[in-house]
């Protein structure tokens, strides 16, 4: 975010003194109160499109983890034919909470790797695992085991409520630490 506001305050900065040189300031200020009007505009606007470029590349870089299911016949076979219990990821591109919840999965993936699979359906490609899966909001996110839905929960949800439900699938016990999460099934 840093670098986003900076280069937006040297860009903003150089369209201030621009601005001021060729005799567009009508409300006559100095040359150096156009300039840094400007330049903190530009630290606005830069910081703005960095963050947004950081969420975007944490969300890549979660996702990375995931293996993207692009069919429903790989959906069967990943999913339902799997040995090992699987936490599926409901999203869309444009979704923020998506987005917002990708860092959360990615280290959920990292935690668990070897013991849970971890896929990702692009709910706007595959509307019938949509269907199927009474998935009517994003992010939703499944556990199956042997098949078979064994937990869900659509919206942001804390890591804590997805630990406890994966350690009990994997028959792990866990510390208690007092927090909720809200389940949907």
């Amino acid at each position: 975010m840093f670098l986003g506001a900076a280069i937006g305050a040297i860009l903003a900065l150089g369209a201030g003194a621009a601005h001021a040189w060729f005799g567009r300031n009508r409300q006559n200020r100095s040359l150096a109160a156009t300039v840094v009007l400007w330049s903190i505009f530009g630290a606005v606007v830069g910081g703005m499109v960095g963050s947004r470029l950081s969420a975007t590349t944490r969300y890549r870089e979660a996702m990375s983890r995931f293996t993207p299911v692009t069919s429903t016949g790989q959906f069967d076979e990943l999913v339902l034919r799997s040995d090992v219990p699987v936490l599926v990821d409901f999203h869309t591109p444009g979704c923020v909470y998506c987005k917002k919840l990708a860092p959360t999965l990615g280290k959920l993936a990292d935690a668990y790797k070897g013991r849970v699979r971890f896929v990702s359906v692009d709910g706007s490609r595959l509307g019938e695992l949509v269907q199927r899966y009474g998935v009517t909001g994003y992010p939703t996110v499944l556990v199956f085991v042997e098949g078979q839905v064994k937990a869900g929960w659509s919206g942001v949800t804390e890591e804590s409520v997805f630990r406890e439900a994966l350690d009990a699938m994997l028959h792990e016990p866990r510390p208690t630490n007092g927090k909720k999460g809200k389940g949907r099934r």
